[in-house]
């Protein structure tokens, strides 16, 4: 590293004797001369030079005023001190009493921080001997101390004169030595009592110092040989591996150090650092490898040390108050780890630790989270402390002393071998040397104690022991092998075992019949008395031991039973009929088990005897003397269920089965009587299934053999799969029934039918008697399968019986037509090479009769056909004429018979093919209606019939055959001509005519007939029309038909939206104009049926050419698109011309075949033109009006000065300059807003420009119609003109930024108003302000209460800095607090006066307050500028009041009634009242309704009230009419702002009567300062009670016009 002169902050090397050499320099007598880095060290060959001048480099050595170091002179105590405080960073300020040093010897300070720092003792005597020297002892030891080395007691015989070492000198040198860093003269000797000199220090101090790093941050030493000293906060190491020692001084203070990946062969001491860094440690060891570490710290300060990542410390020791926290990823770095600090340094662990020793003083020890893997308290660590913070653990704890041991943590085992500790805690192990106590968790333990509280609780084996069972009690015997507390319960047999916390706490466990607990000793047996138990029952005892640390025994039971008197009972008995099947022969057998349980040991007696049979008595039973079925006896246990099997027995018959349980005392039991049924395993069968058939119904009537509970069945079509599926399996057939005998599922779910029963039928059948069920909604004529499946009462099923039936016919056929290329009833006609097709589909499968002969006719001649079929050309009146009857080419036509499907049953279809050619079986036209006939004449047999002979239905009508009846198809129509009309036409779009002239064919249409077209009659013409969205003249090309060229149909033809131009018009118009002679529009050649005859391409293609485009002719400033449709339309050559000449007739004669649209779309080509005028400039802004002559889109930008001339030579260059500034200061676009034409400017308006800075604006003007820009000539930077001469930039300067300055708002009663309030909440808890400014402005205000408004009464004296940054004020002169304050901003865009408004709502206010409200325009660029010349134009300020629009309401009452009276008459009682509102109160009259304050003058005058009785007894409180015969006052109570409360007194109210009375003014009113009515105030008065028990209730009410009261009050007096 490189030095510069004088001290670097930097880490360095310094040899130890130069650092010596360095503090003495530092500390000479003030006034302290300073010298240059030039300071002579020695000569070069001088032994220390190396050493002294390391110390000159560093800055801490200098030399005297003549620049020399003198090495050689001895250096003081003072001088040394002071160099170790510059070397180690010491900064530490102490109260120094030295007798020999005083606050003005220049080395006060440094005495003072190494007394502070613990290194400097002084000589005894209170004597600090500053200026004397320094022996080599001496120097050491304080070294030592300063560093925090640990001193080494081992004797040492180092030196040949060790001897002379001084005791408190010693330790530090053999500890110094025995680091490598100090050694002898060459004879061998130390001489401790020399004095040291300078050159000395310098080798001392700079050997145990080295590496000093004094600089915040970390540095990559990579190797260092010797020791590393870190002496200031943030400092650190990393990727640095230390031979020697690393010192952690305390010249870093409260500071904090980072070592990261730093590797240290000797010690790391730490001495300095603070508590916490930012919450972190302030020492952190990030995946550091140390082989010693050493906490030792001055002045009991405590620092705290923090491992990360994969630190290992092989050992550790704590000298002081320390925070030790191990947050390593993986590992324990804590290899060994040793506390030896005083007992007021408390240490406190985090994290894992593998051994810890406390050792040496008195210690105490705090584990506040994580484990210690050993913990020892060394037998010199006596009465140290350790506290285990709850979640923490000890895994082994050795105390060789006494100690204490607190906190909620674990301990797994205690290993004690010296009386007088005690540990709060129970540890899981204990072991007590013997003739030792402890005292462990409150109890007093030998080492026996401990052994037996560290074995598991158990209850011996044999135990619990049962003894003296009676009828409903017994006695239970535990033991166990240590005291603790016994848990036990008692729970009937057969229950689930309960589980140990439902030993220890039986109410989680319903099943316990009776428990309890008690402790035990270990040594003797426990006794527990059992009672409440029930006789004769089963019963199981459970036990669980816990000793005192909670551990818990296994669970130890014992069953019993309690004695029973009783007969037996059967407590369980279940019977049930079982059926076996011989897989071989196919039988059944039938059989009873029984199953049973009996209360007590038992033999059950048994009996079956057939249903009905006479019962057994008792005696019957246990002597087995009657005649049964099946007899015998079992003997049966204690509750343990067993069976009873009866084999052999009958299909479906019924048994009585008898049951008597005996027990050993002959004592019995009830007779039990179980009745069961065999099961009954024969299926039903049918003998008979018949079926009576409908037109849309089937009903089957069948005989079953036996009763049936359900009867399932399912009909199908005969083709439907799930019939396929039954019918694969072998079909059986008996005297006319058939059956299946699987699938059963298939008809009970009645899968795929068309109707079933379902698996929830509800149909019953008898045996022997017929039932028949009907199936309904079929279709006719149509076959189907049945099946039923039967089930009787037990589930056995039949088989699946089957018939097939079908329904009658009773309807006559019908027909439907279908056409294929079709269009509803409208068919395509196609040519010969591509057919479409009519057919005939009949309903159902039809014959024809002619003659007597029945044929199908999918099966009959020509002949035959021809007669019952024919079709007519028209709807079906045309059957009357026989010139409209049709040719049909039998031979060509298809018949067929479709299979039946669904409902649907076989059809007969006859298809016919259609077109307008040969070797088609119909010859048909487009546009023509034709209808089919059925010939039906009953007199000749000739008629078309179904297979039941249902014939055709019949319509009369009057055929020219003689009247025959008839039946008809629908009438049904041809397609009508059309054609394909497609655009653009897709040919090239230009056009050179004869005289080489290009046309540019804007517009082209493909105009292609369809098949149709060839089958239209001949008499069918066609034209097309032109239409246009956009008025225009157009030429008319058609292409020719070798499509070589183009030819010119019509020239100038004029169209306009509204109107269609008839193409053959505007040829015959072209024709005339050229000359051409013409009677009429020629349509004699415009057959549609051969309208593309002749063209190549099949298509005609028609091109148009814009020649004129919104009344325009010059074509390159045309700008928007033209949209012109194409249509065709046809009809007769007349109709056709009286539509070409009046457009709005004959309209239903013609019709449009098709129809295409084609847009052109034009682009303005002249460049637009810009004109610049009235250029306004303010400070920030600059308005420029511009005006063009077309719709554009304008880009711009503003620059200080100019651009360069690089990039402007071009327009391209400029846009492009623009367009890569994007949002750039002073950079701005303008893009995408249209202008006007030059009429109607635009001011286009920049802003965020400097003040009083000149600006070129660049405008460049892109035409939205093109990509073509005005075109400048910008090669002559000092005119920049267009080509039409016009200046295309703008100059000008800003001007500087001026204060807004507030204007008058409105104006009353000939004063100017700056601010005026509106009242904007009706609730009266706001306020907004409306202000004007001449310029936008940020607007600072604030708003204030006054009693007196005596602050602002000078409203100079209201700062603008008061107003922009309020404050809360003090109560003197009347002010109060602050309301409100707060910044709005102007409106941005001026109103029509040219005046920005200012509107600020403040909230929160209070009603009938007064306010004032300032406030300061600021400039809204700049808010440091603002007016301060005059008011108001700089402070704006107002006061008010917000109006209280919410009525008085009584808030209390106070009421005093005296001299109640004794009920003679005398009416003496007085009554006094107060009654208080929650506002002032105002007041008006029903004829001045104003709101007025109330005075007192008004409430005291008598002739206000008016005193109205109410439900009055004898007496009158009133004399005469309108005033009280006993004296009646009103006073006024004065409150906040007037008057807030009425006292009001009278007399006459005795205790003999109850009265109510009024007390109103009369058309006078309460109300608050706003004019809102309260009403007029009315007091109750009722007496209860008589004599002195009596008591007078008032209620005060406000009572409003509607006379419900809006508040009132309440007081009663006794």
């Amino acid at each position: 590293m490189i030095f510069s002169k004088g001290r670097r902050k930097s880490f360095y090397r310094i040899p130890l004797g130069l650092l010596c050499f360095i503090l003495i320099s530092a500390m000479l007598p003030l006034p302290v001369p300073t010298f240059s880095y030039e300071a002579r060290a020695a000569e070069p060959s001088y032994w220390a030079s190396p050493y002294l001048q390391d110390m000159v480099d560093k800055g801490i050595m200098t030399g005297n005023e003549n620049g020399n170091l003198n090495p050689s002179d001895q250096i003081t105590r003072a001088e040394f001190t002071t160099m170790i405080n510059r070397a180690l960073g010491f900064t530490r300020r102490g109260e120094t009493e030295f007798e020999d040093v005083k606050s003005d010897d220049w080395y006060y300070r440094a005495i003072n921080t190494g007394a502070a720092e613990g290194y400097f003792k002084g000589v005894g005597n209170n004597l600090a001997a500053p200026n004397a020297g320094i022996t080599r002892e001496a120097a050491v030891t304080m070294l030592g101390r300063a560093l925090k080395i640990q001193p080494n007691p081992r004797l040492s015989n180092n030196f040949a004169d060790s001897q002379d070492i001084s005791n408190w000198s010693r330790d530090y040198v053999n500890a110094i030595v025995n680091k490598g860093i100090l050694s002898g003269y060459n004879d061998g000797r130390f001489i401790p009592k020399s004095r040291i000199s300078r050159a000395e220090v310098a080798k001392i101090l700079g050997s145990i110092v080295g590496n000093v790093v004094d600089e915040k941050r970390q540095y990559r030493l990579d190797h260092v040989a010797g020791n590393v000293t870190i002496s200031t906060s943030g400092g650190g190491l990393k990727n640095t591996v230390i031979d020697g020692d690393l010192y952690i001084t305390d010249g870093i203070g409260n500071g904090h150090v980072l070592l990261d990946n730093v590797t240290v062969l000797g010690q790391v001491i730490v001495s300095g650092a603070g508590e916490s860094n930012s919450g972190a440690s302030s020492v952190i060891l990030r995946d550091c490898d140390i082989n010693e570490l050493i906490v030792d710290t001055p002045n009991n300060k405590k620092i705290s040390v923090s491992t990360q990542g994969k630190t290992i410390i092989d050992k550790t020791l704590i000298k002081s108050k320390a925070f030790i926290e191990n947050n390593n990823v993986s590992g324990i770095p804590f290899a060994n780890l040793t506390v030896d600090a005083a007992p007021e340094d408390a240490v406190d662990f985090v994290g894992g630790f593998s051994n810890v020793i406390l050792k040496g003083k008195p210690n105490t020890l705090n584990l506040q989270k994580g484990f210690v893997s050993n913990l020892t308290v060394d037998e010199d660590a006596v009465e140290s402390k350790v506290f285990l913070a709850a979640g923490t653990d000890v895994s082994k704890l050795f105390l060789d002393t006494a100690a204490e041991v607190t906190g909620k943590g674990s301990i797994g085992e205690a290993i004690i071998n010296a009386s007088g500790s005690s540990i709060e805690q129970l540890p899981d192990k204990i072991t007590i040397r013997p003739g030792v106590t402890a005292k462990i968790k409150g109890q007093d333990m030998t080492s026996k104690d401990g052994e037996e509280s560290s074995v598991r609780p158990e209850i011996l084996p044999g135990y619990p022991k049962i003894s003296d069972e009676n009828l409903t009690s017994a006695k239970a015997t535990f033991k166990g092998n240590k005291a603790g507390k016994l848990y036990w319960a008692v729970i009937p047999q057969g229950f689930a075992d309960p589980s140990a916390a439902q030993l220890i706490n039986p109410r989680l466990n319903g099943s316990v019949v009776v428990s309890g607990n008690q402790n035990i000793s270990g040594a003797a047996e426990t006794e527990i008395s059992v009672a409440g138990l029930k006789q004769g029952t089963d019963y199981v005892i459970y036990g669980i031991l816990v000793d005192s640390r909670d551990a818990q025994s296994s669970i130890r039971y014992a069953e019993f039973s309690t004695v029973d008197n009783t007969a037996p009972i059967f407590t369980y008995t279940y019977t049930e009929a079982k059926t076996s099947k011989n897989e071989t022969t196919g039988d059944y057998t039938y059989h009873l088990d029984a199953s049973a349980t009996v209360s007590k040991n038992a033999t059950v007696y048994y009996m079956l005897l057939k249903a009905g049979s006479t019962a057994p008595t008792a005696n019957d039973l246990v002597n087995q003397r009657m005649t049964s079925v099946s007899k015998g006896s079992v003997r049966f246990s204690k509750n343990i269920m067993d069976n009873i099997a009866i084999n052999n027995l009958q299909e479906a018959a019924s048994y009585d089965l008898y049951l008597l349980a005996v027990d050993e005392n002959s004592r019995q039991s009830p007779v039990v009587k179980k009745t069961v049924k065999m099961s009954d395993t024969t299926p039903p069968e049918l003998t008979s299934l018949t079926d009576t058939k409908a037109s849309d119904s089937i009903t089957f009537k069948y005989v079953p053999t036996e009763d049936c509970a359900k009867v399932y069945w399912a009909i199908y079509y005969t083709t439907s799969s799930t019939v396929a599926e039954i019918e694969k399996e072998t079909r059986f057939s008996d005297e006319g029934l058939m059956w299946y005998e699987t699938n059963q599922g298939l008809i009970i779910k009645g899968t795929g039918a068309i109707q079933a029963t379902g698996a929830s039928t509800n149909i019953k059948a008898t045996a022997g008697k017929e039932s028949s069920f009907t199936v309904s909604n079929l279709g006719k004529q149509r076959y189907y399968k049945m099946y039923m499946v039967l089930e009787d009462a037990a589930g056995n099923q039949s088989v699946v019986y089957t018939m097939e039936s079908s329904t009658v016919d009773t309807d006559s056929p019908t027909e439907m037509l279908q056409f294929s290329s079709t269009d509803g009833k409208n068919l395509y006609v196609g040519t010969p090479d591509s057919p479409t097709s009519v057919s005939i589909v009949f309903s159902e499968t039809v014959l024809g009769n002619n003659g007597g002969t029945s044929k199908y006719l999918n099966a009959a001649d020509m002949t035959d056909l021809s007669a019952w079929i024919k079709l007519y050309e028209g709807n079906e009146s045309a059957i009357v004429d026989s010139s409209r009857l049709m040719p049909i080419n039998w031979s060509l036509v298809k018949r067929t018979v479709t299979p039946a499907t669904g409902e649907a049953p076989e059809r007969t279809v006859l298809t016919f093919s259609v077109s307008n050619g040969n070797n088609t079986a119909l010859t048909l036209n487009s546009g023509k209606q034709y209808t089919f006939l059925f010939t039906y004449n009953p007199a000749a047999n000739i008629y078309i019939a179904d297979l039941s002979g249902n014939t055709m239905k019949k319509i009369v009508t009057a055929s020219a055959a003689g009247g025959n009846f008839t039946s008809v198809t629908d009438t049904f129509k041809c397609v009508e001509p059309s054609v394909s009309v497609t655009s653009p036409a897709g040919v090239s779009s230009l056009h050179t005519d004869a005289e080489g002239k290009t046309h540019n064919l804007d517009l082209t249409y493909r105009v292609t007939p369809t098949d149709s077209n060839k089958a239209t009659d001949s008499n069918i013409k066609y034209d097309f029309y032109v239409a246009s969205d956009k008025p225009a003249i157009v030429n008319i090309y058609r292409q020719t038909k070798d499509a070589s060229t183009w030819e010119l149909l019509a020239k100038d033809v004029s169209l306009t939206p509204s109107k269609n131009m008839s193409l053959e018009e505007s040829i015959s118009i072209t024709r005339a104009a050229k000359g051409v002679p013409v009677s009429s529009m020629d349509y004699n050649n415009q057959t549609f049926s051969t309208m593309a005859n002749g063209y190549d391409s099949g298509s005609i293609v028609i091109g148009i050419e814009v020649t004129q485009y919104n009344y325009n002719a010059e074509r390159n400033t045309w700008n928007g698109s033209m949209t012109a449709r194409l249509s065709c339309i046809t009809g007769l050559a007349d109709n056709l011309y009286r539509k070409a000449n009046s457009p709005n007739n004959a309209a239903s004669t013609v019709t449009s075949v098709g129809s295409a649209d084609d847009k052109v779309s034009f682009t303005d080509e002249v460049e637009p033109v810009l004109r610049f005028d009235n250029i306004k400039t303010g400070a920030t802004t600059m308005d420029v009006q511009v005006t063009c002559d077309k719709d554009v889109t304008l880009y711009w930008v503003a620059v200080q000065g100019e651009l360069n001339p690089s990039l402007r030579k071009t327009t391209n260059q400029v846009f492009n300059y623009i367009q890569a500034q994007g949002d750039k200061t002073n950079v701005y676009n303008y893009a995408g807003t249209p202008l006007e034409v030059l009429e109607s400017p635009k001011i286009v308006q920049i802003t965020g420009l400097q003040p009083k800075t000149e600006y070129t604006v660049y405008f460049v003007a892109k035409s939205k119609s093109s990509d073509k820009f005005t075109v400048y000539d910008l090669n002559d930077s000092a005119s920049c003109r267009d080509t039409h001469g016009n200046n295309q930039f703008v100059k000008g300067q800003t001007t500087a930024l001026t204060a807004p300055v507030f204007q008058i708002v409105t104006t009353s009663g000939g004063s100017n108003f700056y601010v005026e309030s509106v009242d904007s909440e009706s609730d009266g808890k706001q306020m907004t302000f409306r202000m004007l400014t001449d310029l936008p402005a940020d607007v600072y205000w604030t708003v204030v209460t006054s009693d007196n408004h005596s602050r602002y009464s000078n409203v100079v004296a209201a700062s603008p800095n008061e107003i922009a940054s309020p404050t809360t004020k003090s109560t003197n002169g009347g002010m109060t607090m602050i309301e409100a304050s707060g910044k709005n901003t102007s409106s941005q865009a001026p109103n029509p006066a040219g005046l920005y408004e200012t509107k600020v709502t403040v909230t929160g206010l209070t009603q009938d307050t007064d306010y004032y409200f300032f406030a300061l325009a600021t400039n809204i660029v700049d808010n440091s500028i603002y007016n301060t010349s005059t008011y108001p134009q700089y402070i704006n300020y107002g006061s008010f009041v917000l109006p209280d629009k919410t009525a008085p309401k009584l808030t209390d009452m106070a009421l005093v009634w005296t001299n109640k009276g004794g009920g003679n008459g005398t009416l003496t009682g007085a009554v006094d009242v107060q009654v208080n509102f929650d506002k002032p109160l105002y007041y008006k009259t029903d004829t001045d309704n104003v709101a007025k304050k109330l005075i007192s003058s008004i409430i005291t005058n008598s002739s206000i009230w008016n005193i109205m009785p109410e439900k009055m007894s004898s007496r009158n409180l009133m004399g005469g009419t309108t005033e009280l015969n006993r004296s009646f006052t009103v006073k006024p109570l004065l409150g906040r702002g007037g008057i807030t409360g009425l006292n009001i007194k009278f007399t006459g109210v005795d205790s003999n009567y109850n009265r109510s009375i009024y007390l109103r003014t009369n058309g006078f009113y309460f109300c608050n300062s706003y004019g809102t009515s309260a009403g007029y105030l009315r007091l109750d008065f009722n007496v209860s009670g008589s004599g002195d028990g009596a008591s007078l209730k008032c209620t005060a009410r406000l009572m409003p016009s509607d006379g419900v009261a809006s508040s009132a009050v309440t007081q009663t007096a006794s």
